[in-house]
């Protein structure tokens, strides 16, 4: 049984349990072990690509406020949601595209400009961590719209959405103020 298996009433002795040293591992190893499960695994591009950003957030686990770092799972999982009914219910060349731009450059791009700046700028109570929160909120959003527009296939709204989105993260916003 799938529940089972995940908290630990039937356990395979073959798969050995490793403790999780981050909350993003924690994650991770739930979703291997659900995907285990129900004998799926990353095998679609998209599939790949988030097990890429999920490896990504949990390299940067100790340079990142938690709330930063829920924030980004919570996206991660919903993009998970998006790619499996891309993957599912197939999707349109313009579903694909936005789903690629989210995974490969509206998330990672973010995280990496917030990972290069000093460690003062990432206190959680700072003005960058502040506005990269603010931008995962408006991340997070469209990324639940994005899936309910997948479930309905709505392709103008996605478009719409897709334009936003590369317009509110062409430009950096988090900016270091100095000499």
């Amino acid at each position: 049984m799938v529940f089972g298996r995940i908290f630990g009433r039937d356990r395979d002795d073959s798969v050995p349990a490793r403790p999780s040293s981050t909350p993003g591992e924690a994650v991770a190893a739930a979703g291997e072990a659900v995907a285990s499960a129900l004998g799926q695994g990353a095998t679609t591009p998209e599939a790949r690509r988030l097990e890429e950003l999920s490896r990504s957030i949990d390299a940067g686990g100790g340079r990142l406020p938690t709330l930063v770092t829920s924030r980004l799972l919570q996206i991660v999982d919903v993009l998970r949601e998006s790619a499996a009914l891309i993957e599912s219910q197939g999707a349109s060349t313009e579903q694909r595209v936005l789903m690629e731009q989210l995974v490969e450059d509206h998330v990672p791009t973010p995280l990496g400009r917030y990972l290069s700046l000093p460690a003062a700028d990432r206190a959680d109570d700072s003005r960058p961590t502040a506005l990269f929160v603010e931008q995962l909120g408006i991340v997070h959003e469209t990324v639940l719209d994005f899936t309910n527009q997948v479930r309905l296939g709505a392709i103008e709204e996605l478009s719409t959405h897709g334009r936003f989105l590369r317009s509110k993260f062409d430009e950096p916003t988090l900016r270091l103020e100095g000499p």
